[in-house]
């Protein structure tokens, strides 16, 4: 890898035109780029960083954005999470949903785990020992698809969010989703499968 401020343990967010985006995450603490957005470019082997956001749950990426959940909040305060958008163009961003787990101290936040057909980030929620799937359709306005009762674990409990064509796939533990906005959500499969990507492809 040409470029020594990229951190370790970097993964794959997506492949796009314009190159590969890529994401380090915290395998033996947390650098200060870890969880950041960056693009390399396959022909000159550059790689720029996109933004300075770190990403609480990772990246997703279509249509020319970057969508992730950022913790707002200090350190030494309660989380505050905003579900934010990042263009690629530039590395602006723009938050779209704010979301206060309801904890005085550590919980699981808000994890983007898909998009759909249009662009539009799908979000899980935990509350309590319940999780849901959400669409954010547009600033500060979310629409509950399904909802369950489940555990964390530390987990994502919407695994793959793979999109092909108009409809996104899930694994989870209960088994095989797929989300359109003309189908809404279904159970397709009882078996705890996931999708062999998880990556946004163009």
């Amino acid at each position: 890898m040409p470029s020594l401020s990229l951190p370790i343990a970097v993964g794959v967010v997506s492949y796009q035109a314009d190159g590969i985006y890529l994401s380090a995450g915290c395998p033996e603490g947390c650098p200060p780029d870890a969880n950041k957005l960056w693009r390399l470019d396959p022909q000159s082997g550059v790689v720029t960083k996109v933004t300075d956001l770190q990403a609480s749950g990772g990246w997703m990426i279509a249509n020319g954005s970057a969508w992730t959940a950022v913790n707002q909040a200090p350190s030494s305060s309660p989380p505050r999470f905003e579900i934010t958008s990042v263009d690629l163009r530039d590395g602006s961003s723009a938050g779209w949903l704010a979301v206060i787990p309801p904890c005085s101290s550590f919980c699981r936040g808000p994890d983007v785990v898909g998009l759909d057909g249009s662009g539009r980030p799908l979000v899980e929620l935990w509350v309590g020992d319940g999780v849901s799937l959400n669409r954010v359709m547009s600033p500060d306005q979310a629409h509950e698809l399904g909802s369950w009762a489940a555990q964390s674990e530390g987990e994502r409990y919407f695994a793959g969010g793979i999109l092909e064509q108009s409809t996104t796939w899930f694994g989870t533990r209960k088994g095989l989703f797929a989300y359109s906005p003309g189908e809404g959500l279904r159970q397709v499969s009882n078996l705890p499968l996931i999708p062999a990507d998880s990556g946004v492809q163009p």
